[in-house]
């Protein structure tokens, strides 16, 4: 069974600004790619909110071997409420973004004997 040893406490970043959905899970989709972590998409939900903003909601499990019996794990989740609003760009052209809040909150962890090999009990 695997033991897990944690990082730190929780870290929540909270932003309100005004960005392009599609274009930041990409980005963050990529981030992940780059370091090399196996990402696995847990959740995605999409939901209009009481005061008529959307709320995109989204889980991820990062992982990635960092010794033969040890992996480094993060937990993200994603939670955006915005609404869309027209951007005007230096070109002149116009283009539709979404303005609100983004919140990111990540938990991380070392996750140890991962293939289950080291067994503690000789019975077993």
């Amino acid at each position: 069974m695997a033991e897990i040893d944690f990082i730190g406490p929780n870290k929540k970043i909270s932003k309100e600004l005004t960005f392009d959905y599609k274009e930041f899970y990409h980005y963050l989709r990529k981030w992940f790619t780059d370091r090399h972590y196996a990402d696995i998409e847990t959740r995605y939900s999409e939901k209009l909110g009481k005061d008529g903003k959307k709320v995109f909601s989204t889980s991820f499990i990062l992982e990635k071997r960092i010794e033969e019996l040890t992996k480094l794990v993060m937990e993200v989740d994603l939670k955006c409420e915005v609404e869309n609003v027209k951007v005007n760009l230096k070109n002149g052209k116009s283009r539709r973004a979404q303005k609100g809040t983004a919140e990111v909150e990540i938990k991380a962890y070392v996750k140890r004997d991962v293939e289950g090999d080291w067994v503690l009990d000789p019975q077993k």
